[in-house]
Parts: C-alpha cells; sequence; structure tokens
C-alpha cells in the first residue's frame, strides 16, 4: 500500500500463532545466550525457533508461516529492535536479573517470561524433544543462569544445571 503496510491474509492459524510464541522464545533465547558471545546467540535463537517449528508441525501448523513475515520475518524484527521487551528481557537475565524482578524492571510484560515454562510443558506432554527451550526455561526458572544455557547451546550434551541437554 501507500502507507507501506503489506498485509498478508492466512488460515494458517495455529502456524501463526505459534511462531509469535516462538519468536519471543528465540529473541529470549538468543539476548540470553549472548553472554556467550554472537555464535551462542544466533545458536540460541535458532535452535528454539527451530525446536518449537516442529512442534507447531505436530499441530497443523503450514511451514510458510514460519519462513514468512509472520515467522522469520518477526523474529529478525524483534532481535533488531533495541528497546524491543522481550529482547530486553533477556539482556537482563544474560546480566543475572532475576525473572521475577524483570517486569518491574522494564515497566512492560515480556511475553516470553510467561509462555516459556508453559511452552517447556506442553513439548514435554507431547514428548516433543526440545533441549534448548528446556533449558532456558530453566533459565527463566531460576535453576540454571544465561553462562550455562550459552554454554549448552554451543556444547550440546552436556550437564546444564539438572539437565543433559
Amino acid at each position: 500500500t501507500d502507507a507501506g503496510l503489506d498485509v498478508s491474509l492466512t488460515q494458517d492459524i495455529v502456524g501463526v500463532e505459534m511462531a509469535g510464541v516462538a519468536t519471543n522464545a528465540a529473541v529470549l533465547a538468543a539476548t540470553t545466550a549472548s553472554v556467550g558471545g554472537p555464535n551462542a546467540a544466533g545458536a540460541a535463537a535458532g535452535k528454539v525457533f527451530s525446536e518449537l517449528a516442529g512442534y507447531a508441525d505436530s499441530l497443523g501448523g503450514d511451514p510458510q508461516s514460519w519462513t514468512g513475515l509472520a515467522g522469520v520475518g518477526d523474529l529478525v524484527a524483534s532481535v533488531v529492535a533495541a528497546g524491543g521487551r522481550n529482547r530486553r528481557a533477556g539482556e537482563l537475565l544474560a546480566a543475572g536479573v532475576p525473572a521475577g524482578e524483570i517486569r518491574p524492571e522494564i515497566g512492560q510484560v515480556a511475553e516470553a517470561l510467561d509462555s516459556l515454562p508453559l511452552l517447556a510443558e506442553a513439548l514435554g506432554r507431547a514428548n516433543v524433544r526440545a533441549p534448548a527451550t528446556a533449558a532456558l526455561a530453566d533459565v527463566v526458572a531460576g535453576s540454571s543462569d544465561a553462562a550455562s544455557f550459552a554454554e549448552s547451546v554451543i556444547h550440546p550434551h552436556r550437564v546444564v544445571g539438572a539437565r543433559v541437554v
């Protein structure tokens, strides 16, 4: 349009909804793992996003939703948005701030902090192997830290907190 807004129509409610949730989780993953450097941040975002894409696929989501604006497009925009809530939440987790103190610190809701425990639980119930998402949920729960999470995505199959990832 002349206003610069690109609107796409879809019937893929599951894929688009899950892409939004996954974007939030992947942004939190990237910024939390950034304590391990840019490769750890990229690995964390990629692994969490991929794990959740697999789950969405098992629920009937369309993979094209993940490769389009609702998925990768939103992910890139959210990672580069300096004032983004989920980005800021991940930066604070990386700095060692407990998840429970982040909302008052940023003055807004960072959706990923609330959705991560629910996602990890849903993935477990569905028997979906999602070690990066589970490890990030451990950081949010306070049973692991950002450095251990970053290490786990760079060097899988090592013990992180109480988990072997």
